[in-house]
């Protein structure tokens, strides 16, 4: 329950949620981030994510995101992006209001083809180390209309 409104709260602060003005075209469509991994470097100034982004429709797009260290925080704590992955545009941030150890970052997807969003949270213990997350993520795509920080 915390990180599902944690997780909206850290939302807000990037990318605010999607209007109604967009339209997805099934209900209920999903997609998963497959494959993730965060390695950072030992120092945690940079940190970088690689997954592939799976729509459902049979091609799965390869990403790479970095997070850099900013304002005094380490890489794995710090907001990223925009990263361009074909016609996917990705933003993450984390969030640690709930204490360090129920620490998570949250990865925003937005399909600038057709203007709809998912949502991926990993809390910071699945990504440690550079392991792949298991299972993969799955989030329902929303409309999404702010088209001002494109």
């Amino acid at each position: 329950m915390h990180l599902t409104k944690a997780l909206t709260t850290a939302l807000a602060a990037f990318l605010p949620l999607a209007s109604a003005a967009a339209v997805v075209k099934k209900a209920d469509e999903t997609w998963s981030l497959n494959k993730v991994t965060r390695k950072c470097v030992q120092d945690n100034s940079a940190c970088t994510w690689n997954f592939e982004i799976d729509n459902g429709s049979g091609i799965k797009t390869p990403c790479e995101h970095t997070t850099k260290s900013q304002a005094g925080r380490p890489a794995s704590q710090s907001h990223g992006g925009p990263t361009f992955c074909g016609v996917y545009r990705l933003e993450s941030s984390w969030d640690g209001t709930h204490g360090v150890d129920n620490a998570f970052s949250v990865i925003g997807v937005l399909d600038q083809s057709r203007m709809v969003i998912g949502y991926f949270g990993y809390q910071d213990a699945e990504v440690v180390d550079g392991r792949v997350v298991i299972p993969n993520h799955v989030s329902v795509i929303k409309p999404f209309s702010q088209k001002a920080i494109f």
